[in-house]
């Protein structure tokens, strides 16, 4: 770690417009130049495609190399968050104690806000995934049911860390977030050791990422120069000498100094379906889904906690309520930091070659068989309830609806499978 810290450091006293800089990789996911891919979009062949896992695939490497070409032997360690040292401490040691330029990054002025130092607000230890999470995702077969699960996996992390990594527009920002990310590529690199390298709609192959690369360029991860353990604990997660567990996990709160008590998470309107008819649902499927179409994410990150049949729900009601059907994650992108009508998702033209606009509504899906199946039990009908668990911003002057009221669904369907979903099915 220490390579990397040395590497880290050099690239954060480099000027922002230098593109050897910190400012400089870190730009291409959020602000300001927000190319980063999250969740399904529609290209101008009006086809919806996926690209969250190859594109972050081709990011990593790129980044990866600028950061060994200041010190050779930085290579970026994946954080194990369903370890029992991230379920004990949170945050891996080596990020909150082994040296400024891996506790935190600069983050350039934005909305006329000064320069400064990223911040982390984390969540209890005891909520992040489990190696059983994990394990769910690498049986699903089909690419884009996987890629779907596994982003909502990483939408859920990055409002635990908080501060600057609750918000697409910063988040990259904070060093962790490519430790992060390399734990959320491992995780496909290992979905394909089950599944073949090649599993991936044809259609995707072509598609262009990261300048210079293609999606068929990054699916082996040995064509690209690096690989993976099967199975080990993250690279960092050792408590560096003269500092406690208990000591390692503590960051500064947004806008605190040195330290102090995490920012608690806020609540904001909630959501309640239209009544949806389930009594021809077939009550012995192998797989229930509850579909959220049309779901914004340009406000703030929030938890979407799921209740069925229970309009009353708020954020008291927990996980344990017999009517909790699962959760979904946005992460979002945390309000409009351009100028009037930065943020405004406008229709590609027929021969525009890019994809749609980076803010059109999402697609969220909570694999919920069984308590769905209980619904159709007990009656035809049903009402889907959303309790958002927001993350607060850790920059002001936005709008109060993405910080407020950030919930916002089209609509809801509940769906059945008979059979496992796979690419045939």
């Amino acid at each position: 770690m220490a390579a990397l810290q040395d590497a880290y450091e050099k690239m954060q006293a480099i000027s922002a417009s230098d593109n050897r800089s910190w400012i400089y990789w870190s730009q291409f996911h959020g602000f300001n130049r927000f190319e980063c891919w999250h969740h399904a979009r529609v290209g101008n062949d009006e086809f919806p495609y996926d690209l969250f896992l190859p594109w972050h695939r081709a990011y990593l490497t790129f980044f990866d190399n600028a950061a060994r070409d200041q010190n050779a032997e930085a290579i970026l360690p994946w954080w194990d968050w369903t370890s029992d040292a991230s379920h004990q401490n949170g945050l891996p040691a080596a990020y909150t104690a082994g040296g400024s330029a891996l506790q935190s990054g600069p983050v350039p002025a934005i909305n006329g806000q000064p320069e400064r130092q990223t911040t982390r607000n984390p969540s209890s230890p005891g909520s992040l995934p489990t190696p059983k999470d994990v394990e769910d995702l690498l049986v699903l077969s089909d690419f884009r049911d996987f890629s779907n699960q596994l982003q909502d996996i990483h939408d859920r992390i990055h409002p635990w860390v908080g501060g600057d990594m609750g918000s697409i527009a910063t988040s990259a920002f904070d060093p962790i977030f490519w430790a992060h990310h390399a734990m959320i590529d491992r995780i496909w690199y290992l979905w394909q050791l089950r599944h073949g390298v090649n599993n991936i709609p044809a259609s995707y192959l072509d598609k262009a990422l990261f300048p210079g690369l293609t999606v068929q360029q990054v699916l082996d991860v040995r064509a690209l120069g690096y690989d993976y353990a099967a199975a080990a604990v993250a690279a960092g997660t050792d408590v560096p000498p003269g500092v406690s567990p208990s000591d390692a996990g503590s960051v500064p709160a947004p806008g605190a100094e040195g330290g102090g008590e995490p920012t608690p998470p806020t609540t904001a309107p909630k959501f309640t379906s239209e009544t949806l008819n389930v009594g021809t649902l077939d009550p012995n499927a192998l797989r229930a889904d509850i579909e959220f179409h049309n779901v914004d994410h340009a406000g703030a990150s929030y938890e979407g906690r799921v209740y069925l049949d229970n309009p009353d729900a708020d954020e008291s009601t927990g996980y344990d309520h017999p009517s909790y059907a699962g959760s979904y994650h946005i992460f979002g992108h945390g309000g409009c930091l351009g100028d009037s009508g930065h943020c405004e998702v406008k229709p590609r033209r027929p021969y525009d070659p890019r994809p749609s606009h980076p803010l059109t509504p999402a697609n969220k899906v909570v694999i919920a068989t069984e308590p769905v199946k209980r619904a159709i039990e007990q009656g035809d009908e049903v009402k889907v309830t959303v309790v958002p668990i927001i993350e607060p911003l850790p920059y002001e002057d936005v709008d109060p609806k993405h910080t407020d009221d950030p919930l916002e669904i089209g609509y809801v369907r509940v769906v059945t499978y008979g059979q496992r979903i796979s690419d045939s099915g």
